[in-house]
């Protein structure tokens, strides 16, 4: 019993002694998972403010992206116009040689170059005919700035009209200068090509009465043209078939509107 006693005191002290190493792990413990949590939430916060931040910043870009689309969109849509302005400019002013165009419309041109060649009376007549009209007078520049802002469609309708015109401006000068072998100047069949490119309907019409038969196509095509702008002023986009198709156009018509305009500039 005496042995038993005096081992309480130690058992109580080392009971102490382990209860207040217990007590104290705890506090600690507590004490680090509070620091740790509130770390912890202070980390959170800041990366929601981070986040809240960014997200701000994101919103205003792309407000001011949207804004900045917007308004592209818009001065783009602003220049279209002008550029249909621009391009119906163009056709009033080759309107300008359209009683040349209807002229050759009735000229039968091939005999008619031979007679102009030999025959300086025949050469008045033409002279007489075209008296008051210069070609060079016909200003065309206002297309070219605006080609930019049409669909290829509208500006290969553009380059079928011009090459008509063109071509009876050519072959009228022919025949006022009386110029020998005026196809060395001129491409008729090349022109035909153009039409036929935009008008494929009319092939066996163009075969049949040759360029003599073109100027009776422009009213069509500039209803044509009509269409493409009205389509652009509304929004509508060229498809992939008119897109394809405009493509084969300015194939053909880009050799032979430069070399008309070569020409012309040189009558």
């Amino acid at each position: 019993m005496a042995d038993i006693t005096n081992w309480l005191p130690a058992i109580s002290t080392t009971s102490l002694f382990a209860l207040a190493l217990w007590l104290f792990r705890s506090w600690i413990s507590a004490r680090l998972t509070k620091s740790i949590e509130n770390e912890f939430n202070e980390k959170i916060e800041n990366l929601k403010s981070e986040l809240r931040t960014k997200e701000s910043t994101i919103e205003s870009l792309r407000s001011a992206a949207m804004s900045g689309l917007v308004s592209r969109q818009a001065k783009l849509y602003e220049r279209q116009l002008e550029a249909i302005d621009q391009i119906w400019e163009a056709v009033t002013e080759l309107g300008k040689a359209k009683g040349i165009s209807v002229t050759m419309a009735i000229v039968k041109y091939e005999e008619a170059a031979k007679e102009a060649a030999a025959n300086p009376r025949f050469r008045q007549v033409f002279e007489i005919m075209g008296a008051g009209f210069d070609v060079k007078n016909i200003k065309l520049g206002t297309a070219a700035k605006a080609r930019p802002f049409l669909t290829p469609l509208a500006w290969a309708y553009y380059n079928a009209y011009q090459a008509i015109i063109l071509l009876d401006v050519m072959k009228f000068e022919t025949l006022r200068l009386g110029l020998e072998s005026p196809e060395r100047f001129i491409n008729i069949d090349g022109v035909k090509d153009i039409v036929k490119a935009v008008l494929p309907h009319h092939s066996d019409y163009l075969d049949k009465f040759g360029s003599g038969g073109l100027h009776f196509l422009l009213d069509e095509i500039e209803r044509l043209l009509l269409v493409e702008l009205q389509n652009i002023q509304k929004g509508i986009i060229a498809d992939q078939e008119n897109t394809e198709r405009a493509a084969e156009i300015l194939k053909a018509s880009n050799k032979v509107i430069e070399s008309i305009t070569k020409e012309t500039s040189k009558a």
